[in-house]
């Protein structure tokens, strides 16, 4: 009789029925038509598994299954050789892959604070902060122990959940933490470009990794005080500046935290000749610099709270915080009538912005904005989100007749653009509360959360998002889908330290 033709997966050479990635390893191989689960966990494309079948006959079939047996009783007797897990002979791999270092160097460059290069006309065209590290640390003399590594490897271990590669980042982070205290006790190296760099780069690291819940804060800290050493004339450099622009709003929320005064708000940091044409009137960067002096406002605040109430003390107290809220009001209202009249076609309402494409927590809103570029979407909503925090400290030092209308009357209108007739944003002089903002942030999430810029937008919704989350508890529905959506980012995007941020003000 003859054998009768049976079908069976084709293999490779020399009889493994094994990738050639896991036959390398020595481990088991979970072959799926593409390629084994194990290499594509790994990041690996396997090259030695083909989808097609051949047919043999059912006597040779029979003589391959016996000779796998014996294969398989050979190989159980090497692997007794080996006691050390997967994840760590991975974790091993890894070390020796030169080729995994610029894997996660270049996913983070393609989607960690991703965003289309579309800027505002009067915004000049540059390299991120992130991506002049990245080629700063391609010539350092160690690159394996360098802190962009660990954030880089950080960040794909999170999106991949992948535990062998965030335990590879752990130690490449101890490692570039040492390497850093090292630099700073040289007071050569302290103040370089170098130090700089990677002092931001482990702040974000932490945000992402969350190691300890205020660590980014004591990062932040460190930065500031680098800050202070340099000098306010010292960052004419283009990653120095440019590193400036990028961590200043971190450094002004570590200090609103700590409701401590910022020294960025001292005149010599505010009007540097070396922030160059980046801070003009109605910028993201102009909005920055107003930023600096809310930490301030805040301090004094918290110092309300210690002096007795109806003393005369605290009555010349309270007038004078109520003339520097009101100053900053009127600030952020010329700024937001500048913006208005360089941006006049920026911003439309969207029943669709285009979602993205991983579904996140919805925010019930009645209106939904679309804007031309990512900066002006992140320029406006932090310009509702500082009005929230002024007017929050202004109703908890005056009460109920804290009034921001006032400051917009005290305007001098004639040194000012006119006012936009077509824009669908709220007014300066329109809204006299904090409520208002706070569901004109929710009304821009969906832009910021679309999948060209998911992960720089969902960043810069942190700080608006809490903000709002204060204004909105009167509304327990709108505040749990704002809550439900900083665990999102938490989760989704790997910033873990939306979770556990102190909330401000």
């Amino acid at each position: 009789m003859a054998d009768r033709l049976v079908a069976q997966p084709r293999t490779l050479k020399f009889e493994i029925r094994a990738c050639r990635t896991c036959a390398r390893r020595k481990v088991k191989c979970d072959r799926t038509p593409e390629c084994c689960n194990r290499c594509k966990l790994a990041g690996f494309r396997c090259l030695g598994y083909e989808d097609n079948f051949v047919f043999v006959p059912s006597r040779q079939q029979n003589l391959q299954e016996n000779a796998s047996h014996r294969a398989n009783a050979i190989r159980r007797d090497v692997s007794r050789q080996y006691t050390t897990t997967a994840s760590t002979r991975l974790s091993r791999q890894l070390n020796c892959l030169p080729q995994m270092r610029d894997i996660c160097i270049n996913f983070a460059l393609t989607n960690l604070f991703r965003q289309p290069r579309k800027f505002s006309p009067q915004s000049p065209l540059t390299q991120s902060w992130f991506e002049l590290a990245a080629q700063a640390s391609n010539l350092d003399v160690m690159p394996t122990a360098d802190a962009i590594f660990a954030l880089s490897a950080a960040y794909f271990g999170r999106q991949h959940r992948h535990i062998a590669v965030l335990r590879h980042s752990m130690s490449l982070y101890s490692e570039a933490l040492t390497n850093l205290n090292h630099r700073l006790q040289v007071s050569e190296s302290a103040i370089t470009d170098k130090t700089l760099r990677d002092t931001m780069t482990l702040v974000v690291y932490e945000m992402i990794m969350n190691t300890t819940q205020n660590g980014w804060i004591m990062h932040a800290d460190g930065l500031s005080k680098l800050f202070q050493l340099r000098g306010a004339l010292s960052f004419n450099t283009e990653l120095a500046s440019d590193i400036f622009r990028s961590c200043r709003p971190l450094i002004v929320m570590r200090h609103m935290m700590l409701k401590k005064p910022c020294f960025l708000a001292l005149s010599q940091w505010q009007n540097g000749a070396w922030l160059g044409q980046m801070h003009f009137a109605g910028s993201l960067y102009q909005l920055h610099a107003l930023m600096c002096f809310i930490p301030g406002i805040l301090s004094e605040a918290e110092i309300l709270r210690n002096i007795l109430e109806f003393t005369q003390e605290y009555k010349n107290r309270v007038m004078d915080l109520n003339k520097r809220i009101q100053k900053l009001v009127r600030r952020l209202f010329s700024w937001r009538l500048f913006w208005l009249s360089r941006n006049k076609h920026a911003v439309k309402v969207s029943s669709d912005c285009g979602a993205p494409e991983f579904a996140y927590p919805a925010v019930s809103v009645a209106r939904k904005f679309s804007f031309d570029c990512l900066e002006n979407a992140n320029a406006s909503v932090l310009y509702c989100a500082m009005f929230i925090a002024l007017w929050r400290v202004g109703v908890a030092v005056l009460g109920p007749e804290f009034n921001v209308i006032e400051a917009f009357t005290s305007l001098d209108m004639t040194a000012l653009p006119t006012m936009c007739a077509t824009t669908d944003l709220i007014y300066p002089c329109a809204s006299n509360n904090g409520h208002d903002m706070a569901l004109e942030v929710c009304s821009m999430i969906e832009y910021h959360l679309m999948e060209c810029h998911r992960s720089m937008g969902a960043f810069d919704l942190i700080y608006p998002i809490y903000m709002a989350r204060l204004a909105l508890q009167a509304r327990p529905d709108l505040h749990l889908e704002l809550s439900a959506l900083l665990k999102w980012i938490s989760d989704q995007e790997s910033f873990s330290f939306a979770e556990h941020i102190v909330k401000p003000g």
